[in-house]
Formats: C-alpha cells, sequence, structure tokens
C-alpha cells in the first residue's frame, strides 16, 4: 500500500516500474486510490506482443541451450532490464483492458525505443514500419472515474 491518503494525486507517471512489482494488478489498483476523481495515468508496461518479445524468446532460449541451461520466456522478460533483475512482466493489450477496467478512456500506445547503437536509417524504419503495432513498450493512458 502506498502512504498516501485515497484521492491525493491529479496524476500518476509510472515509466518501467510496474511490470517488476509482484502483484502487477494491486500496483494498479493502488495508483486508482491515490489517484483525485479525474486523475490522469500515463503508464508504461513491457508489450507482450512486441517484436523484442517473438524474436527474443527463440533466440534467448538457443542461448540458454549452448549454457546448458533451459531459458523460457519468463526468463526472457525478467532479463530485460539486466540479468540480476529479479522480476519482469510483459503484458498483452487484452490483458491491460481487463487490469486498467476501473479508468475511463482508457487507451493503449505500442511505441519502441531508438537504440542508439542502430544506423538511424533502421530506427527510422523500425518506428515507421513495427513500434506501432509491435513496439517494446505499451503506454497506457486513462483517467480516474
Amino acid at each position: 500500500k502506498l502512504p498516501f491518503a485515497a484521492d491525493s494525486f491529479d496524476a500518476v507517471y509510472s515509466f518501467g516500474v510496474l511490470h517488476h512489482t509482484p502483484d502487477t494488478q494491486k500496483a494498479i489498483d493502488e495508483v486508482y486510490r491515490v489517484l483525485k476523481p479525474g486523475g490522469k495515468i500515463v503508464i508504461m508496461l513491457y508489450h507482450k506482443q512486441s517484436l523484442h518479445v517473438w524474436l527474443g524468446v527463440p533466440l534467448y532460449f538457443l542461448y540458454g541451450l549452448i549454457q546448458g541451461k533451459l531459458y523460457g520466456y519468463n526468463d526472457w522478460v525478467r532479463v530485460y532490464d539486466g540479468t540480476q533483475n529479479p522480476l519482469g512482466k510483459a503484458y498483452s493489450r487484452g490483458e491491460l483492458k481487463t487490469m486498467f477496467s476501473k479508468f475511463n478512456d482508457v487507451t493503449f500506445q505500442a511505441c519502441d525505443s531508438v537504440r542508439r547503437r542502430f544506423p538511424k536509417f533502421v530506427n527510422d524504419l523500425n518506428q515507421k514500419l513495427f513500434a506501432a503495432r509491435w513496439g517494446f513498450w505499451i503506454m497506457i493512458y486513462g483517467t480516474k472515474k
């Protein structure tokens, strides 16, 4: 439970935090509790239907086999932020619709980061062709009822 009274904040912004909590739904419920009526949310969570997942899981599985380990989907999501990360989860739009059902005017926007190690044309191509549908992150916007 957050150490704030109910209806305390006009807005809550969370970028890459809630998917590292043991109970993401409970964390979302706490966000709802501390928001004032009409308060806004901007929240980023990992996107389950991202190219990062679709391409990364099989490659990480093969990497594990080479090391004599069996890595799967949950292992790949967990190490997005580094091998020492104890917990990480990704969500589909369908799951998020349920999780954010208390909020009004909820919209989702998949997006992707610009990777500095890639040439500009690769990043531009990714943003134009893939990010809006299969981006690494999904942004959630909404309003407390």
